[in-house]
């Protein structure tokens, strides 16, 4: 079993940490990828940055991955759900995860994601099996999470073999 050293395991689980992906952070997002559709070369809402990836771009890198519908398929910071339609249509074993009880309630109230696992959970210490998946996602999320904890839990949940995708929050 999994052991994380006491002052690690306090800040993943610290309630500041989860209220903050909580607060106002669906909101955020929605307008992220809303501005992808804008003429802007850059974002308008963060100044000096670029816009987030188009939908396009995102279903490209997915792709990569070869998804099969046998895959168990894991995206680990879920947020609310965006990737979701291209996901069930590869597999019908799909787990999101995400750190935000307000993304998971966003992205479970999807039309059609019935079928899909939903979990509330840090993705350093994810309450999931160990050698389970064969595809994890973890796209845009990765350098908001403790990020060395982050892939010793997706190694562990990893089936041999598996293939892992892993971006920051742009381009």
């Amino acid at each position: 079993m999994k052991k994380i050293n006491k002052s690690l395991s306090e800040k993943i689980h610290s309630n500041s940490r989860i209220n903050y992906w909580n607060k106002d952070y669906l909101d955020y997002w929605r307008r992220r990828v809303d501005e992808t559709h804008s003429s802007s070369v850059g974002s308008e809402l963060v100044e000096n940055d670029t816009k987030t990836s188009l939908d396009g771009f995102y279903h490209s890198c997915i792709d990569q991955l070869n998804i099969k519908s046998s895959d168990a398929v894991l995206e680990l910071g879920c947020g609310y759900g965006r990737s979701l339609p291209k996901l069930l249509a590869l597999s019908n074993r799909i787990t999101a995860v995400d750190i935000s009880d307000e993304m998971i309630k966003a992205s479970s109230a999807m039309p059609g994601v019935e079928k899909v696992q939903f979990v509330v959970a840090p993705s350093e210490d994810l309450p999931l099996p160990s050698d389970f998946f064969n595809k994890i996602i973890c796209f845009a999320a990765f350098d908001a999470m403790y990020q060395t904890e982050a892939l010793k839990e997706m190694h562990r949940v990893s089936k041999f073999g598996a293939k892992i995708l892993v971006t920051g929050k742009n381009i």
